[in-house]
């Protein structure tokens, strides 16, 4: 580079993670459904539209299938509902939300993409 400066090891893995969510379609979303198993969400959530089958919730619980979560949902909202800051149907989700804000974001992006 002309101003002498070099991308350190560290710093080239960080550029082509970066092209890569630029250039590659959908890239950015993997991650999302990554948290979205990784925080055992599918203990509960089916996704079929994503292959992603949901648990047995047991007693009175019916979790929706969230395959077309993103036609139905603001993004506003699912970030206050996940985070157990507002309701929906009368009722608090089940758990809230822990991670980092990435994965949150991550998780929102997603879930804001389901829409088959």
């Amino acid at each position: 580079m002309g101003n002498g400066k070099h991308l350190s090891g560290g710093g080239v893995m960080g550029a082509l993670a970066l092209a890569a969510v630029l250039l590659i379609p959908g890239a950015a979303l993997a991650g999302g459904k990554d948290v979205f198993l990784d925080k055992g969400c599918n203990n509960c959530h089916a996704i079929k539209s994503q292959g992603i089958e949901g648990g047995a919730a047991g007693g009175d619980l019916n979790p929706p299938d969230l395959s077309q979560v993103g036609t139905r949902q603001q993004a506003d909202f699912l970030r206050q509902f996940l985070r157990k800051k507002a309701p929906m149907h009368g009722k608090m989700h089940m758990l809230r939300f822990e991670g980092s804000k990435e994965e949150f974001d991550d998780l929102i992006n997603w879930l804001m993409e389901l829409k088959k």
